[in-house]
């Protein structure tokens, strides 16, 4: 076509050329009567671009979507993987130091044989019975410990983050677990971004004086951090209490079931002590994402 039209214009010219040299013979070939050049392709319409751009952020959007799904579910898999780390430690303990029922002494503010105690004794009964019931060395039956009270927001940056009784408790009970020499060699194997201790959080002199402040917390082994970074609370067998945001009630958390606040039964004597992470949000309160050692 192209070729044709170029022919065409080259014997317009001659016509046209030769009616110029010709003043008596007008045989040119009026411009309404060349053929018209092919019309240029038309680009996109501007709803053609709208429909484009809208179809590519939908992708994004979805693409987003899974990425941010494959990687909680990856830190999700991380954290069961420490919480079964730690369940493990509970279950050493209890097996080499007889000290996990209910029925058996817990010497908490003993060391290993030959040592000396792995923190210093406080005698307060209130300041032990977080871990379980303490003594079977007299025929008086030990008051039940009361459960603990759930941190919310944990995540870092977040008040009483390493200041809360809980996570200063759950220091102490790591010291306990790693007097069992096998529970130190899963501690030490525990990559250093997954382990803060309570000495690197500087104290806020606001705060009222908690159960442990008498505890050297520069001698106390670190705790872990679940996949979000967060502190993995230590439960006692009595359970956790938590203030749950959603529907503005409490619930208690037992390694065997929930329990509504106030409970209509309280811990059952086959529940055992366990480990909970907040979940991604780091807030205990949201409930629905937290993740429990007793699950694994």
């Amino acid at each position: 076509m192209m070729r044709n039209e170029a022919v065409f214009l080259q014997v317009v010219d001659i016509v046209n050329n030769y009616s110029d040299c010709n003043q008596g013979v007008d045989v040119r070939i009026a411009p309404e009567l060349r053929p018209a050049s092919a019309a240029p392709s038309a680009g996109f319409t501007m709803i053609e671009i709208i429909v484009a751009i809208t179809v590519i952020l939908i992708l994004a959007g979805i693409l987003l979507v899974g990425l941010r799904s494959i990687a909680g579910s990856s830190q999700a898999g991380e954290t069961r993987v420490l919480l079964e780390n730690v369940r493990g430690m509970l279950d050493e303990l209890d097996s080499k130091a007889r000290l996990g029922a209910r029925n058996r002494p817990l010497e908490w503010w003993v060391g290993p044989a030959g040592s000396p105690s792995v923190v210093q004794a406080q005698t307060q009964p209130e300041q032990v019975d977080f871990w379980h019931r303490t003594t079977d060395q007299d025929s008086i039956d030990p008051p039940r410990p009361r459960p603990i009270e759930a941190p919310g927001s944990v995540k870092p940056g977040a008040n009483d983050r390493t200041k809360h009784p809980a996570v200063r408790n759950t220091a102490i009970a790591m010291a306990k677990l790693v007097s069992v020499p096998a529970n130190r060699t899963k501690l030490d194997g525990i990559p250093a971004q997954r382990l803060l201790r309570l000495e690197d959080v500087a104290p806020n002199a606001s705060d009222p004086v908690p159960a442990t402040s008498l505890i050297n917390e520069a001698t106390l082994p670190p705790v872990v951090l679940d996949a979000w970074g967060n502190p993995i609370i230590f439960v006692p067998a009595s359970g956790m209490i938590v203030t749950l945001n959603s529907i503005g009630g409490q619930r208690l958390i037992t390694s065997s079931k929930v329990r509504q606040i106030p409970p209509t039964e309280y811990a059952a004597e086959t529940d055992r002590p366990f480990f909970a992470s907040a979940g991604p949000d780091g807030d205990f309160s949201s409930g629905d994402d937290n993740l429990y050692s007793f699950e694994q």
